[in-house]
């Protein structure tokens, strides 16, 4: 498919700011919001704990990739299990719910550093916030939850 583009403009994939008769390219991300800042590390707690709160504004996205990198740490010496859940909301409900249990050894623990991803529907018409959250099963102070990171990008 030919495409009608202008050179000298900068083009705003997936926005309403594209010049009339000029077609978005298929496929191609566009990075809507970012969070690159490492948040505290939480301990000693099993509820619920909000990582990273993140807007996609009014778009007319296809999709919606929404992805974080989040470090879980079970340091404990008494070979015992945690799991550790973590959650994907959007506009206040939860689409995507990820599990993974650590066994530690008597000899020390693990640390993993989860890359969780969800591709969800685009369109959005309202500012919708977007949710990562994690849970550790066992409050102790040998356990531990961190966000590294969390994105959101727009596929045309």
């Amino acid at each position: 498919m030919l495409r009608n583009i202008d050179p000298t403009k900068p083009r705003l994939h997936g926005a309403e700011h594209l010049p009339d008769k000029e077609d978005p390219i298929p496929g191609v991300l566009v990075l809507i919001t970012n969070n690159e800042t490492q948040t505290g590390e939480t301990t000693s707690s099993n509820g619920e704990i909000t990582l990273f709160t993140l807007t996609i504004p009014p778009n007319k996205f296809s999709k919606i990739l929404i992805e974080a990198t989040i470090r879980h740490r079970h340091t404990t010496t008494s070979a015992a299990v945690c799991t550790f859940t973590d959650r994907v909301k959007v506009g206040g409900s939860t689409v995507c719910t990820y599990v993974e249990q650590m066994v530690s050894t008597t000899t020390g623990g693990e640390e993993a550093h989860d890359r969780i991803s969800i591709i969800v529907a685009g369109g959005q018409t309202v500012n919708t916030t977007v949710l990562i959250t994690s849970q550790m099963g066992t409050s102790n102070a040998a356990n531990g939850i961190l966000g590294e990171s969390a994105r959101i990008f727009g596929i045309i």
